[in-house]
């Protein structure tokens, strides 16, 4: 029943002031809860926004690794061509013995040949977990025969499977390296450790690349002649 008592208005037997405190009382509790969840919602978009500039840094910093080792590759076939420009020049201003020359063209031939179908690889992915890491390589070089791969360093908390032994790969082609933890108590996300792949070419020339990894992000060397 509504009544008014000393100048007061009363609802309810409660006075409109308080119904009216309440009430902005309530609204207060509302607004802090809106507020909480907007919070929330533009923290998650903060972390995807975070975990997106990761990634592109991430696939940044593995392109720029393949283009210095591209680089270098590029540049000596320029220095081989540039060998050849000499002797043709060495054939026409100077007097050299002619079995010199033909030794001479003969044995840049064949260098230049060895490097145009020497197979070499790139990282093109990675996914880990606390038990395995896998490894996704591609042969930008060319056609070749995987021998094995041998880890270099830390033996003592992974070991890799050599099922891709005796495995053919043409240029363009892609090979998975697996790799199983041995320790489980760590995250094999976080294990350092080296590893060399071994492979020929087509004539039968023996190379080792080595790679140099951190959880599944590799640094990439240059494919070495083996002996």
């Amino acid at each position: 029943m509504d009544t008014i008592s000393n100048g007061h208005f009363f609802y309810g037997g409660i006075s409109i002031t308080d119904w009216i405190q309440a009430l902005g009382a309530l609204i207060a509790v509302i607004a802090g809860i809106y507020a909480f969840f907007k919070l929330f919602t533009r923290d998650k978009d903060k972390e995807k926004q975070i975990q997106s500039l990761t990634d592109i840094a991430t696939q940044s910093a593995m392109q720029t690794q393949q283009l210095s080792v591209q680089a270098e590759h590029m540049d000596e076939s320029n220095r081989l061509f540039r060998e050849q420009i000499e002797v043709l020049k060495e054939r026409t201003i100077a007097q050299k013995n002619e079995q010199e020359l033909v030794e001479k063209e003969k044995e840049i031939a064949k260098r230049i040949r060895k490097n145009d179908i020497m197979p070499i690889f790139y990282q093109e992915n990675g996914i880990g977990s606390s038990n395995w890491l896998k490894i996704e390589l591609t042969n930008k070089g060319g056609q070749c025969k995987l021998l094995k791969v041998d880890l270099i360093e830390g033996g003592d908390l992974l070991t890799i499977d050599n099922r891709i032994n005796d495995t053919r790969l043409s240029k363009g082609e892609t090979t998975t390296l697996v790799f199983n933890s041995l320790n489980k108590t760590m995250n094999a996300n976080n294990f350092v450790y080296n590893f060399d792949l071994k492979f020929e070419d087509i004539d039968g020339n023996r190379y080792s690349q080595r790679f140099k990894c951190n959880g599944i992000q590799c640094k990439i060397g240059q494919p070495l002649e083996m002996d």
